[in-house]
C-alpha cells in the first residue's frame, strides 16, 4: 500500500501536474482546430499577398472574407509565425495588386511592350484581312473538314469558294474542252505567216502576234461589274449564248474522255502548249500542255479572284487552298511583319519556290522581301485593286490559260507590287498526311510550330477532338 503523500509532497507536485494538464489540453485543442479546419491553412496566395500588400500601402479595408477561412483565421495565424495576424492586416482590392511602385522583372517589363499597331480587322481573319477564302471542291469533303479543323484550332473564320472539277463534273469538263479549243483558235488567228516569225535573241521564234485586251493594256483598276464579260470569260458561256464566239464550221475540237483510272485524256486535238508572256514559245520543250487539272486550277483561282474584283469590299483578302498548315502564332507574326510593308498588291505567305533576285528584305523585318517569282498558289494575300487588274490580264485571250495560274501571275510586272514571306508561314501538307492521299504536293516544307503537329500530339494523348 502506497504511503500517504504528505502535505509537503502535494505542495511540490501539484504545480507540476497542473502544468502538464494545461500543456496537454492546450496542445489537443490546437491540434483539433487545425485539423478540423484544414481549409483555413489553404489560404490562397492571392489572399495572403493582399494582406501583406495592404499593410505595406496602408489600405484600411479589413473586411476580408474568403469562404469560412475568416472564422478560423485567428487560430491559424496564432500557430503559424510565417502568416501575419489578419486581425491587424487590411485587405486591398485586386486592382491594387500590381502597384506601380513594386519592382517588375525584366520579363514583365518586356511583356508590356506592344509590337503591333492597332488591328484593322478581328483575329478571326488574322487581324490583317477583311476576309479569308478557302478554295476547295464540293466533292472533297475531307479537305473541307481539314480546313474546318484548322479554323477551329486558330479561331479563324473561312469563306469557302468551290472550284471547277472537270474530272467529276460533266459541265466543267465541257467548259475545259471549250477553253482548249478556243485557245488553239485564237492563237491561230494571230499566227505569223511562214517566214514572218520574229526570232528572239535566244534563237526562239515567236509563234503568234501578242496583244492584251484594251482594258488590260490601259491599266484600268476600277471595280469589275458582273456583266463585264470579255476575252476568255466568253469561252465558258453555254452553247447558244450570242456572246460566245462562233467557231468555224467543222473546226477540230479539243475533247476529253475518261482514261478509266479517274483521269482524263485528250482525244482529237492535243492540249494547248504552254507559252511565255509576249508569245515566246518554248520550242523543243515538252510542257505536257495545259492539262485538264491545270486548266481547272487556273479557272478556279480566276473565278475567285474575279469575285474579289467584283466585290464592294475594299479590304485585303487572303486566298488559301484546301491542303495547308500554318504556324501556330501566325497572327502575331503577320501583325509584326505587316506594319513594315510598303504599298503592296500581292504577298505570298507560302510558296514552293522563290526567286527574289537578291532583293534585300524590307526595312523593319527580315522575313518579307520583294520578289521576281514565286511558285505555287496555296496561300497569297491580294488587294481588291490587284484583283481587278489581274482579272483584266488573266482573261486576255492570247494570255489566258497559257500556263498554270501561278506561272501566269508571275509574268505580270505591270504596276503590281509583289512580296513574299520567307520562310513561309503557310505550307502545303504532304499528300500522305491528308485523308485523300492525292492531289497534294509531295514537296515537304517545315514550320517552326505547326498547327497540325499540335493536333497530332493532342490526339496521341487521347484527348484530341474526334470529328
Amino acid at each position: 500500500m502506497s504511503p500517504m503523500l504528505s502535505a509537503r509532497h502535494v505542495r511540490i507536485l501539484l504545480p507540476v501536474f497542473s502544468a502538464l494538464l494545461l500543456f496537454y489540453f492546450g496542445w489537443s485543442s490546437t491540434h483539433s482546430s487545425l485539423h478540423t479546419n484544414e481549409h483555413a491553412r489553404q489560404l490562397s496566395i492571392y489572399e495572403t499577398g493582399a494582406l501583406w500588400l495592404g499593410k505595406s500601402f496602408g489600405h484600411q479595408d479589413v473586411s476580408v472574407e474568403h469562404g469560412s477561412s475568416a472564422a478560423h483565421a485567428a487560430s491559424y495565424h496564432k500557430y503559424d509565425p510565417l502568416v501575419p495576424d489578419r486581425a491587424t492586416l487590411p485587405h486591398i482590392p485586386s486592382s491594387h495588386l500590381h502597384h506601380p511602385t513594386i519592382p517588375q522583372s525584366f520579363h514583365d517589363q518586356l511583356s508590356t511592350v506592344n509590337l503591333y499597331p492597332p488591328a484593322q480587322y478581328g483575329p478571326e481573319t488574322l487581324s490583317i484581312f477583311q476576309r479569308i477564302w478557302v478554295l476547295t471542291l464540293k466533292s472533297k469533303k475531307d479537305r473541307e473538314r481539314h480546313m474546318s479543323e484548322l479554323a477551329s484550332a486558330l479561331n479563324l473564320n473561312f469563306t469557302y469558294h468551290y472550284g471547277r472539277n472537270p474530272f467529276e463534273n460533266d459541265e466543267d469538263r465541257k467548259a475545259v474542252e471549250d477553253i482548249g479549243t478556243y485557245t488553239h483558235w485564237f492563237r491561230e488567228q494571230y499566227a505569223y505567216e511562214d517566214g514572218e516569225q520574229e526570232v528572239m535573241p535566244n534563237g526562239r521564234k515567236k509563234m503568234f502576234k501578242f496583244e492584251w485586251l484594251p482594258d488590260a493594256a490601259s491599266g484600268n483598276d476600277s471595280r469589275i461589274q458582273p456583266d463585264d464579260l470579255q476575252g476568255a470569260d466568253l469561252w465558258v458561256l453555254p452553247d447558244g449564248d450570242p456572246r460566245k464566239p462562233q467557231l468555224p464550221q467543222n473546226y477540230p475540237r479539243y475533247r476529253l474522255e475518261s482514261d478509266g483510272k479517274g483521269g482524263l485524256e485528250a482525244t482529237g486535238r492535243s492540249p494547248p502548249q504552254g507559252v511565255e508572256l509576249e508569245s515566246e514559245m518554248y520550242l523543243g520543250q515538252d510542257w505536257a500542255g495545259m492539262t485538264p487539272g491545270k486548266v481547272g486550277c487556273y479557272w478556279s483561282h480566276y473565278e475567285l479572284i474575279r469575285r474579289i474584283a467584283e466585290s464592294e469590299e475594299e479590304g485585303p483578302q487572303l486566298i488559301l487552298e484546301d491542303d495547308v498548315d500554318m504556324e501556330w502564332d501566325i497572327n502575331n507574326r503577320l501583325r509584326q511583319m505587316w506594319q513594315h510593308l510598303p504599298p503592296w498588291d500581292i504577298v505570298y505567305l507560302g510558296h514552293c519556290y522563290i526567286d527574289h533576285g537578291n532583293k534585300n528584305p524590307i526595312p523593319g523585318t527580315p522575313y518579307i522581301r520583294p520578289m521576281n517569282l514565286a511558285m505555287c498558289a496555296h496561300a497569297y494575300a491580294i488587294t481588291p485593286r490587284a484583283a481587278r487588274r489581274l482579272v483584266r490580264f488573266l482573261r486576255s485571250p492570247l494570255f489566258a490559260f497559257g500556263r498554270p495560274i501561278d506561272a501566269n501571275t508571275n509574268e505580270l510586272f505591270f504596276g503590281i507590287n509583289r512580296f513574299v514571306v520567307d520562310p513561309p508561314v503557310v505550307v502545303q501538307m504532304p499528300k500522305d498526311m491528308l485523308p485523300t492521299n492525292s492531289g497534294t504536293s509531295e514537296f515537304m516544307q517545315w514550320l517552326g510550330d505547326s498547327v497540325f503537329q499540335r493536333v497530332a500530339r493532342l490526339s496521341r494523348r487521347g484527348t484530341g477532338r474526334k470529328n
